[in-house]
């Protein structure tokens, strides 16, 4: 397959659902520090089972990455070198989607 044509897939593999762009508009917030689910779940108002599902076909793709655990949760940040993941962000934060603080 084409490097456009892998683009093109993971990218509707990454945002098939409105509670992707949720996750992807919460944690691209420069502020924050890597984030549980159930930080997730609060932020994003998705549910556990939504939030799982969403958030598993992110780290598939390799937007979302496991930094780490903190006592039994696992924390979870945006990858930082992903083309195509910071060109969404930018069009997001463009749209009025993400919020970034600077």
């Amino acid at each position: 397959m084409t490097q456009l044509g892998e683009g093109k897939k993971k990218l509707e593999r990454a945002i098939g659902t409105v509670g992707r762009l949720r996750i992807l508009a919460v944690l691209a917030d420069p502020n924050r520090t890597p984030m549980s689910k159930y930080q997730l779940e609060k932020m994003t108002g998705l549910r556990s089972a939504s939030l799982a599902s969403d958030l598993n076909a992110l780290m598939e793709v390799g937007w979302v990455v496991e930094v780490g655990k903190s006592e039994r949760r696992h924390l979870y940040t945006l990858s930082e070198n992903d083309d195509i993941l910071n060109r969404l962000i930018g069009f997001l934060e463009s749209a009025g989607y993400v919020k970034r603080n600077q």
